[in-house]
């Protein structure tokens, strides 16, 4: 296995390491039911490429019985992801509530607009 990746990570076929990695992201992805189209398609997919990567190199100097501390490993990083997904909900969340309120208060500031005349009557009295 050490030896296939370090033929993957050779400059001439890095190209078509990286395609593999992109489609089995992918795949996984479909697979999972996203349908995301924004930026998240993009974080999705990076996110699933370094955990997929580090877990890869992890299980190349493994040495337990069945692979188990790389399924571990795996898992620890699954769970990192989703610790960070709330972390970044409530972010989200607190991120959306300051700024409402902070253009609450600043509608106390400014001043209320003059009502404006009707078209009709700013040239009648331009004519006048």
């Amino acid at each position: 296995w050490p030896g296939a990746m370090a033929i993957g990570l050779h400059p001439y076929h890095l190209p078509n390491t990286l395609y593999k990695v992109h489609k089995i992201n992918d795949h996984i992805w479909f697979a999972a039911g996203d349908s995301s189209v924004d930026i998240t398609w993009y974080t999705n997919r990076a996110m699933l490429s370094s955990i997929y990567l580090s877990t890869e190199l992890f299980m190349v100097q493994d040495k337990s019985a069945d692979l188990e501390d790389t399924w571990k490993f795996l898992e620890n990083r699954i769970n990192d992801v989703i610790v960070l997904n709330k972390a970044t909900a409530g972010l989200q969340t607190y991120a959306s509530i300051t700024s409402k309120a902070l253009l609450s208060m600043a509608t106390l500031f400014v001043p209320e607009p003059k009502p404006s005349m009707s078209e009709y009557t700013r040239l009648k009295r331009k004519y006048e």
